[in-house]
Protein backbone atom coordinates (compact mmCIF):
# COMPACT_ATOMS: atom_id res chain seq x y z
CA UNK A 1 0.00 0.00 0.00
CA UNK A 2 2.96 2.45 -0.05
CA UNK A 3 3.07 4.71 -2.93
CA UNK A 4 5.99 7.17 -4.61
CA UNK A 5 4.97 9.27 -7.32
CA UNK A 6 7.30 11.55 -9.16
CA UNK A 7 7.25 14.25 -11.10
CA UNK A 8 9.29 16.51 -13.29
CA UNK A 9 8.48 19.50 -15.53
CA UNK A 10 10.17 21.96 -17.46
CA UNK A 11 8.71 24.47 -19.88
CA UNK A 12 9.82 27.01 -21.75
CA UNK A 13 7.79 29.96 -23.00
CA UNK A 14 9.03 32.79 -25.41
CA UNK A 15 7.32 36.27 -26.71
CA UNK A 16 7.74 38.48 -29.18
CA UNK A 17 5.66 41.57 -29.48
CA UNK A 18 6.27 44.81 -31.86
CA UNK A 19 3.16 47.81 -31.27
CA UNK A 20 3.17 50.54 -33.67
CA UNK A 21 2.01 53.80 -32.06
CA UNK A 22 0.14 57.12 -33.65
CA UNK A 23 -0.22 59.81 -30.81
CA UNK A 24 -1.38 63.14 -31.64
CA UNK A 25 1.17 65.35 -30.58
CA UNK A 26 -1.22 68.69 -32.21
CA UNK A 27 -3.64 69.50 -34.33
CA UNK A 28 -1.67 68.55 -37.93
CA UNK A 29 1.43 66.92 -36.15
CA UNK A 30 1.73 63.09 -35.08
CA UNK A 31 4.19 61.06 -34.02
CA UNK A 32 5.09 57.47 -34.82
CA UNK A 33 6.74 55.00 -32.73
CA UNK A 34 7.26 51.73 -32.04
CA UNK A 35 7.81 49.69 -28.95
CA UNK A 36 9.14 46.02 -28.62
CA UNK A 37 8.80 43.27 -26.22
CA UNK A 38 11.30 40.02 -26.31
CA UNK A 39 10.24 37.67 -23.43
CA UNK A 40 11.60 34.18 -22.44
CA UNK A 41 10.61 32.74 -19.44
CA UNK A 42 11.72 28.94 -18.35
CA UNK A 43 10.09 26.97 -15.21
CA UNK A 44 11.47 23.61 -14.08
CA UNK A 45 9.46 21.99 -11.40
CA UNK A 46 10.05 18.38 -9.50
CA UNK A 47 7.62 16.83 -6.87
CA UNK A 48 8.30 13.83 -4.79
CA UNK A 49 5.32 12.00 -2.74
CA UNK A 50 5.38 9.18 -0.24
CA UNK A 51 2.43 8.12 0.76
CA UNK A 52 2.73 5.57 4.27
CA UNK A 53 -0.59 3.44 5.49
CA UNK A 54 1.37 2.51 8.82
CA UNK A 55 -1.84 0.42 9.64
CA UNK A 56 -5.58 0.53 8.48
CA UNK A 57 -6.31 3.84 10.57
CA UNK A 58 -3.15 5.53 10.21
CA UNK A 59 -1.63 7.46 7.41
CA UNK A 60 2.03 9.56 7.18
CA UNK A 61 2.55 11.44 3.98
CA UNK A 62 5.78 12.80 2.95
CA UNK A 63 6.87 15.03 0.15
CA UNK A 64 9.19 17.64 -1.28
CA UNK A 65 8.78 20.20 -4.09
CA UNK A 66 11.79 22.37 -6.41
CA UNK A 67 10.51 24.99 -8.54
CA UNK A 68 13.22 27.23 -10.55
CA UNK A 69 11.68 30.23 -12.65
CA UNK A 70 14.10 32.33 -15.12
CA UNK A 71 12.48 35.28 -16.55
CA UNK A 72 14.48 37.15 -19.35
CA UNK A 73 12.70 40.59 -20.23
CA UNK A 74 13.88 42.70 -22.60
CA UNK A 75 12.10 46.25 -24.05
CA UNK A 76 13.21 48.42 -26.71
CA UNK A 77 11.45 51.92 -28.07
CA UNK A 78 11.89 54.94 -30.91
CA UNK A 79 9.94 56.77 -29.20
CA UNK A 80 11.81 60.20 -28.63
CA UNK A 81 9.46 61.21 -25.66
CA UNK A 82 11.10 58.48 -23.63
CA UNK A 83 14.35 58.81 -21.84
CA UNK A 84 17.61 57.64 -24.12
CA UNK A 85 18.74 55.60 -20.85
CA UNK A 86 14.99 54.18 -20.38
CA UNK A 87 14.59 53.02 -24.62
CA UNK A 88 16.12 49.66 -24.22
CA UNK A 89 15.87 47.89 -20.73
CA UNK A 90 16.26 44.53 -20.06
CA UNK A 91 15.61 42.60 -16.72
CA UNK A 92 16.25 39.63 -15.45
CA UNK A 93 14.21 37.44 -12.72
CA UNK A 94 15.28 34.88 -10.84
CA UNK A 95 12.87 32.98 -8.02
CA UNK A 96 13.90 29.82 -6.37
CA UNK A 97 11.41 27.87 -4.50
CA UNK A 98 12.01 24.92 -2.49
CA UNK A 99 10.02 23.61 0.00
CA UNK A 100 9.00 19.81 1.74
CA UNK A 101 5.91 18.75 4.29
CA UNK A 102 5.42 16.15 6.51
CA UNK A 103 1.54 14.76 7.32
CA UNK A 104 0.07 12.30 9.90
CA UNK A 105 -3.90 11.44 9.70
CA UNK A 106 -5.98 8.75 12.16
CA UNK A 107 -9.36 7.52 12.66
CA UNK A 108 -9.88 6.95 15.72
CA UNK A 109 -13.57 5.93 16.19
CA UNK A 110 -16.13 8.75 15.52
CA UNK A 111 -13.25 11.51 15.52
CA UNK A 112 -10.41 11.92 12.31
CA UNK A 113 -8.00 14.66 12.32
CA UNK A 114 -4.53 15.33 10.30
CA UNK A 115 -2.08 17.87 11.38
CA UNK A 116 1.04 18.84 8.83
CA UNK A 117 3.13 21.92 8.13
CA UNK A 118 5.27 22.38 5.18
CA UNK A 119 8.61 24.37 4.94
CA UNK A 120 9.42 26.62 2.44
CA UNK A 121 12.71 28.25 1.02
CA UNK A 122 12.05 31.17 -1.09
CA UNK A 123 14.85 33.42 -2.78
CA UNK A 124 14.81 36.17 -5.75
CA UNK A 125 17.04 37.79 -6.95
CA UNK A 126 16.06 40.73 -9.74
CA UNK A 127 18.61 42.68 -12.28
CA UNK A 128 17.95 45.01 -14.34
CA UNK A 129 20.55 45.98 -16.73
CA UNK A 130 22.73 43.34 -15.51
CA UNK A 131 22.70 45.40 -11.87
CA UNK A 132 20.88 43.80 -8.90
CA UNK A 133 17.49 45.60 -8.05
CA UNK A 134 15.81 43.67 -5.52
CA UNK A 135 16.65 41.06 -3.66
CA UNK A 136 14.75 38.54 -1.23
CA UNK A 137 15.58 35.32 0.99
CA UNK A 138 13.65 33.97 3.84
CA UNK A 139 12.09 30.63 4.90
CA UNK A 140 8.61 29.72 6.14
CA UNK A 141 6.48 27.59 7.82
CA UNK A 142 2.70 26.86 6.44
CA UNK A 143 0.91 24.18 9.65
CA UNK A 144 -2.59 22.53 8.60
CA UNK A 145 -4.84 21.12 10.75
CA UNK A 146 -8.00 19.29 10.30
CA UNK A 147 -10.53 17.92 12.76
CA UNK A 148 -13.60 15.69 11.67
CA UNK A 149 -16.53 14.01 13.51
CA UNK A 150 -18.85 11.75 12.86
CA UNK A 151 -21.72 11.91 14.51
CA UNK A 152 -24.18 9.07 12.22
CA UNK A 153 -23.48 7.66 9.47
CA UNK A 154 -25.36 10.49 7.52
CA UNK A 155 -23.76 13.72 9.84
CA UNK A 156 -20.32 14.79 9.54
CA UNK A 157 -18.65 17.67 11.03
CA UNK A 158 -15.26 18.97 10.12
CA UNK A 159 -12.91 22.00 11.35
CA UNK A 160 -9.87 23.03 9.70
CA UNK A 161 -6.70 25.77 9.64
CA UNK A 162 -4.03 26.10 7.14
CA UNK A 163 -1.67 28.75 6.09
CA UNK A 164 -1.14 29.68 2.56
CA UNK A 165 0.41 31.82 0.17
CA UNK A 166 -0.39 33.79 -3.27
CA UNK A 167 2.65 35.16 -5.26
CA UNK A 168 2.78 37.57 -7.61
CA UNK A 169 3.37 36.28 -11.38
CA UNK A 170 6.11 37.62 -14.13
CA UNK A 171 4.62 39.79 -15.65
CA UNK A 172 3.67 41.81 -12.21
CA UNK A 173 7.25 41.84 -10.90
CA UNK A 174 9.26 43.03 -14.10
CA UNK A 175 10.18 46.77 -14.02
CA UNK A 176 10.45 46.22 -18.11
CA UNK A 177 7.86 47.98 -19.98
CA UNK A 178 5.12 46.43 -21.29
CA UNK A 179 3.87 49.52 -23.22
CA UNK A 180 4.53 53.37 -23.17
CA UNK A 181 2.84 56.05 -24.36
CA UNK A 182 3.05 59.60 -23.76
CA UNK A 183 -0.03 59.65 -21.25
CA UNK A 184 0.63 56.04 -19.77
CA UNK A 185 2.94 53.82 -19.09
CA UNK A 186 2.50 50.08 -17.93
CA UNK A 187 5.51 48.66 -16.01
CA UNK A 188 5.72 45.30 -12.72
CA UNK A 189 7.11 46.07 -9.64
CA UNK A 190 10.26 43.97 -8.39
CA UNK A 191 9.42 44.69 -5.02
CA UNK A 192 5.51 43.55 -4.69
CA UNK A 193 5.07 41.38 -1.44
CA UNK A 194 3.36 37.69 -1.24
CA UNK A 195 -0.34 37.52 0.27
CA UNK A 196 -0.43 35.42 3.07
CA UNK A 197 -3.66 34.03 4.34
CA UNK A 198 -4.90 32.26 7.81
CA UNK A 199 -7.72 29.95 6.81
CA UNK A 200 -10.39 28.52 9.07
CA UNK A 201 -13.25 26.54 8.05
CA UNK A 202 -16.00 24.90 10.01
CA UNK A 203 -18.33 22.73 7.98
CA UNK A 204 -21.52 20.41 8.63
CA UNK A 205 -22.05 17.98 5.65
CA UNK A 206 -25.53 15.89 5.62
CA UNK A 207 -25.22 12.32 3.30
CA UNK A 208 -29.17 11.09 1.67
CA UNK A 209 -29.99 7.54 1.24
CA UNK A 210 -29.61 8.31 -2.83
CA UNK A 211 -26.21 9.04 -2.93
CA UNK A 212 -26.52 13.10 -2.84
CA UNK A 213 -25.11 15.34 0.08
CA UNK A 214 -25.65 18.63 1.28
CA UNK A 215 -22.71 21.09 3.18
CA UNK A 216 -22.86 23.88 5.11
Amino acid sequence: GHTLDIEVNHNINKADMDGDYRTKLGIDSDLLYQDGNNDKNTLSTINIDYVNPLNDHTKLELGAEGRISRADNNFSSNNPLIPTNQAAIANKYDQDIFSSYATFGQTLGKFNYQVGTRVESYKVDSKLDGTSTFKDDYVTLYPSVYVGYNLTESDMFNVSYSRRVDRPSVRQTSPVRQFSTPLMTMVGNPELKPQFTNSVELNYTRLFAKRSSITA
